[in-house]
């Protein structure tokens, strides 16, 4: 009896929202880091395969290897978890990242590192 008065209680004090976080697993579909700032594309690094000691690469829906031309890029290089494509109109490289990276403030860095602590 006592436990439902505590539950009825405790549910009729407040409400609770939760925090809305980005899905970490989740592709990164426009972000893609060329040097020091955030380059928007159309490509969305969708999947990495390591196939007979080949690393194969899905970017919006198409399968690519290192070497194979994806109008107007290039695949330069497949890692285990970003591709760096040679964009032949710019002459410039872009990494698309398979995970976001999120960006934390100063703060943020020091609540993450303490919370470790003991």
């Amino acid at each position: 009896m006592w436990r439902v008065s505590i539950l009825v209680a405790a549910g009729l004090c407040g409400s609770v929202q939760a925090q809305q976080l980005p899905d970490p697993t989740a592709p990164a579909n426009t972000r893609f880091v060329a040097g020091p700032s955030v380059v928007t594309t159309d490509l969305t690094l969708q999947a990495i395969q390591q196939r007979d000691g080949e690393r194969v690469a899905f970017i919006s829906g198409q399968r690519v290897r290192q070497g194979d031309p994806l109008p107007p890029y290039q695949i330069k290089a497949i890692t285990m978890n970003q591709v760096i494509v040679y964009d032949t109109k710019n002459n410039s490289e872009l990494t698309l990242s398979l995970f976001a990276q999120p960006q934390l403030t100063n703060d943020e860095r020091v609540t993450a590192t303490d919370s470790g602590r003991n």
